[in-house]
């Protein structure tokens, strides 16, 4: 009888400690998932200004590089017209872009 009941002692002692043990452990996965999830919102952040301020930086030097290409073409196009026995080029004074 002794026995019998210090077996059902120990048997009601290990449940609940089994159940904490569970229930701390589910509220840990719980915690490490909500940060996670936040450090993955936070990175997805970061990425989605890295691609803007990209995109905004190689717009920018596209038009201003372009602007600055289009005297460079133009006396280019100069230069090989007369190469090309092509003597009846106009050549303007000032190309527009120039200083």
């Amino acid at each position: 009888m002794f026995h019998a009941a210090q077996d059902e002692l120990f048997k009601r002692r290990s449940r609940k400690l089994t159940d904490k043990m569970i229930a701390d452990s589910k509220e840990l996965r719980d915690s490490e998932i909500a940060r996670s999830n936040s450090e993955l919102d936070r990175q997805s952040i970061m990425l989605m200004a890295a691609i803007l301020i990209a995109t905004a930086i190689g717009s920018i030097s596209h038009s201003l590089l372009r602007g600055r290409a289009r005297p460079i073409v133009t006396i280019a196009s100069a230069i090989k017209a007369p190469a090309g026995s092509d003597l009846d080029m106009d050549i303007p004074e000032r190309i527009s872009g120039m200083k």
